[in-house]
């Protein structure tokens, strides 16, 4: 029997299981990945929105990290809500002892249902000189595309193209290196995510599910990609193969939410 890939997911908890660290290892098990989580804060929360956060010192998300590194053959790492600048520069400390894992950055900076904030400006300067250049893919949505480069809201595919451009740009990225700039905050019929690796653009477009926004979709894509790098030996097939999951996650959510509520991912629908 094939060994299960180790995926490190360092992200929130989120109670609901929607979004943070649960949905990973959901994401990382329906994938075929074995799923380590390191917690870096304590949220109350639900479909509806964050109500309350609480995060870690930056001690303890060290020792976590620590304790996985330090015992266990690692495949890939996620990287989603780290709250506050000091574990950012912790885990970026740790992780330059590793420069053959291949990490996912989704550099989430506020909850997409209520907009509840988790990294300020400090925060942001800490990721982009400590997590950013550690990182093969880096996930941002158009919001905080903006707010990373400075930049304004891309409000159509060609300025999601550009931006993407220039975020590589401002990164210092080589070539390989790809922004997976995401759609979903464009007002389209059409989810178009846009993928720049220094040379080349690709879109991958899905059609989007009328009537209903979800919860942790970006948690699910990047903890996606982490665990299928390590099995396409490729970024862009990763990417799309992450696409693809999401996008069936998202059709068959019906199976398990009901149609008014802010809907979560199907993560298992390949199995029930």
């Amino acid at each position: 029997m094939k060994k299960k890939p180790n995926i490190i997911a360092i992200a929130g908890f989120d109670p609901s299981g929607g979004a943070g660290v649960l949905a990973d290892i959901k994401t990382i098990s329906a994938l075929g990945g074995c799923g380590r989580g390191v917690v870096t804060c304590a949220t109350a929360q639900n479909s509806k929105g964050v109500k309350e956060m609480t995060f870690f010192g930056h001690n303890i998300v060290a020792n976590q990290l620590n304790s996985i590194l330090s015992d266990l053959e690692v495949s890939a790492i996620k990287i989603g809500v780290v709250s506050n600048p000091d574990s950012i520069i912790a885990i970026a400390k740790i992780l330059k002892a590793f420069p053959k894992i291949p990490i996912v950055l989704d550099t989430v900076l506020s909850a997409s249902a209520n907009g509840y904030r988790f990294l300020g400006k400090t925060g942001i300067t800490a990721l982009r000189r400590w997590l950013v250049p550690l990182a093969k893919v880096v996930t941002p949505n158009l919001e905080e595309a903006a707010e990373i480069t400075g930049k304004l809201f891309p409000n159509n595919l060609n300025e999601m193209i550009t931006t993407a451009r220039e975020m590589h740009k401002s990164f210092s990225y080589p070539v390989g290196k790809i922004i997976y700039l995401k759609g979903g905050h464009l007002d389209s019929n059409n989810l178009s995510d846009v993928i720049f690796d220094g040379e080349n653009i690709k879109i991958l477009s899905s059609k989007r599910k009328k009537g209903q926004n979800f919860h942790g979709t970006g948690c699910a894509l990047s903890s996606a990609m982490a665990t299928l790098i390590p099995q396409t030996n490729s970024l862009e097939e990763a990417c799309r193969r992450a696409k693809a999951y999401v996008n069936g996650a998202i059709l068959e959510s019906h199976k398990l939410f009901p149609k008014d509520s802010y809907g979560e991912l199907n993560h298992f629908y390949k199995f029930f």
